[in-house]
């Protein structure tokens, strides 16, 4: 904007108005015979005018350059405006970042062995602080005054009685989650915090639902009209809510085991943690069932290098790779290490149904702590031959055996020490 005051006519020439400023008077001037004092012109010119001050301008033109700085994000420069850019430059480059890393371990991993686990701990704990500075302080103050919000999805569950404070879709209700049960039909619900008495009041498709709805999205709306026959209001009780445990009462172990309580793990992994041996002898059977050992395998699949390409069991003369099964039921040596505890195994049956036979068919009740203590020193063996260069033995193993099987007998009562230790032939 610019303020024209009265003052002599100036030469034509002392400044130069290019053709496109447009100009739109804020008041129409009256022809008069006397030079007209000048309203303030709005001047929008495609380029800036040379030869003329900024600041000049009138009160106006000073009010939206007041305001422009605030209508830009990062405002004129200053430290609020260079931290949001340094922000939006490393939320856009953080791909580039984790890429580079990656291909960097790749081809280098020595210069990754600096990253202990305090580091570990402050990447992890940089990462999260950036997840969570992406949510505004109102968004968190929103979240924080609903504590019962929050807790509902989760870990709680509601019996509906009126239906007048227990959300439709993304509640968990009569052991349902609508939003989970019909995934698609979801997507299409017009208001997704509806509750169940104003969805059941209102139950009509073109009143819940952007229309049309998908082929698969309407055989689901089918399946939850079916679904809704068998749902009954009761308008003089009020919605009650458990935890999904069952009770009203809170417990942090039964939230802990919360995710875990559908999955069920093969049988031989809840025996190793039944058993009385001590964690050591435990932790090593459980990365023996889950082919985490370490064995020359391992070391292939991580494709480390070993002298003359050598993969093979240590324990044996068959040219066989060392695979965990091989070592441990498949090598000969291994064998008749099992042959002496009376142990046999069904090499062609699935791997914990072959765990599981062998127990039904072993007479002692001791089965998984002689398997343990067995495979334990099948390992050492092993070890013994790479590091030590000791000769493998059966005579050896027999004897390692018997000393681990008479410390680990110290974990058990007396009455179950002494049926353990006959049960191998021992005196107590």
């Amino acid at each position: 904007m610019l303020l024209l005051s009265p003052s002599p006519p100036a030469p034509a020439a002392a400044v130069t108005v290019p053709r496109r400023i447009l100009l739109t008077p804020h008041r129409r001037l009256k022809a008069t015979s006397t030079p007209p004092r000048l309203a303030c012109l709005r001047l929008r010119p495609a380029a800036p005018l040379r030869g003329i001050p900024s600041k000049t301008g009138c009160r106006a033109a000073a009010a939206d350059a007041d305001a422009a700085p605030s209508q830009v994000p990062g405002g004129d420069g200053g430290v609020r405006g260079a931290m949001v850019r340094i922000g939006e430059a490393l939320s856009l480059g953080f791909p580039v970042w984790v890429a580079s890393a990656c291909a960097l371990a790749l081809w280098r991993p020595p210069a990754f062995l600096w990253v202990g686990p305090t580091a570990q701990m402050l990447g992890l704990s940089f990462t999260m602080l950036g997840m969570g500075m992406t949510l505004t302080l109102d968004d968190l103050k929103t979240a924080l005054l609903m504590p019962r919000e929050l807790a509902a999805g989760f870990i709680l569950q509601y019996t509906v009685g009126d239906g007048s404070t227990v959300l439709f879709w993304l509640d968990l209700w009569n052991d349902n989650s609508m939003q989970t049960k019909y995934p698609r039909l979801y997507t299409f619900a017009k208001n997704k915090n509806i509750s169940v008495a104003q969805f059941l009041t209102s139950n009509t498709l073109e009143i819940q639902f952007h229309l049309p709805l998908s082929e698969q999205a309407y055989h689901e709306y089918q399946s939850l009209q079916d679904y809704l026959q068998t749902i009954q209001v009761q308008q003089e009780d009020k919605d009650t809510w458990q935890y999904i445990w069952g009770n009203n009462t809170y417990s942090s172990s039964k939230l802990y085991n919360l995710p875990y309580k559908n999955i069920q793990p093969p049988k031989p992994f809840i025996w190793i943690w039944d058993s009385k041996c001590c964690n050591k002898l435990r932790v090593f059977t459980w990365l023996l069932l889950m082919d985490r050992l370490i064995t020359r395998n391992i070391l292939k699949r991580k494709k480390l290098k070993l002298e003359g390409d050598n993969y093979n069991c240590v324990l044996c003369n068959r040219n066989m790779e060392e695979t965990a099964f091989h070592l441990f039921f498949g090598c000969p040596f291994s064998q008749s290490c099992w042959q002496q505890l009376d142990i046999h195994w069904n090499l062609g049956a699935d791997f914990f149904q072959m765990i599981t036979q062998a127990k039904q068919q072993f007479s002692s009740t001791f089965f998984m702590e002689i398997f343990i203590i067995g495979a334990w020193q099948i390992w050492k063996q092993r070890n013994n031959f790479i590091f030590d260069r000791g000769r493998p033995s059966l005579v050896s193993w027999k004897q390692n055996f018997v000393e681990e099987a008479r410390l680990q007998a110290h974990r058990l009562c007396d009455s179950k020490r002494a049926t353990f230790l006959s049960s191998l032939g021992l005196q107590g």
